[in-house]
């Protein structure tokens, strides 16, 4: 959790990967991950199978984005002066 806090101090985005399971998701987003990734959300997919993903998608979260949740998955960062 301290590194996690270290980065968002910093302005950066935290990504958890290799999350395989519901309880490996809980745990990343007890620590504060921003993002996550890992066969939870998707198996590995070629460029075609990702763009016919997306194409079926539009409008809609991805299946494995919409476990993570609200307050999660793609919030911006805390600004940090320049």
């Amino acid at each position: 959790a301290d590194l996690v806090e270290r980065a968002g101090n910093l302005g950066a985005i935290t990504l958890a990967e290799g999350i395989e399971d519901a309880e490996e998701l809980a745990v990343v987003r007890h620590l504060g991950a921003a993002l996550g990734q890992g066969y939870y959300f998707a198996p590995p997919l070629s460029d075609v199978q990702f763009l016919e993903l997306l194409e079926t998608q539009v409008g809609q979260p991805l299946e494995g984005l919409a476990a993570w949740g609200s307050g999660g998955a793609f919030h911006r960062p805390p600004t940090v002066p320049h």
